[in-house]
């Protein structure tokens, strides 16, 4: 995985598990799927 992947996918976690504090599943689940589009093929 390229190193820009990589710190994409690293800014997409931290503003996940801040969405994970509120208990918002269906917006870290759409917010990483928006993110990381290549991990889900």
């Amino acid at each position: 995985m390229p190193i820009l992947g990589m710190l994409r996918l690293m800014k997409g976690l931290k503003r996940a598990v801040g969405t994970c504090r509120e208990n918002n599943w269906e917006s870290v689940l759409a917010m990483l799927q928006t993110m990381a589009p290549e991990a889900q093929a």
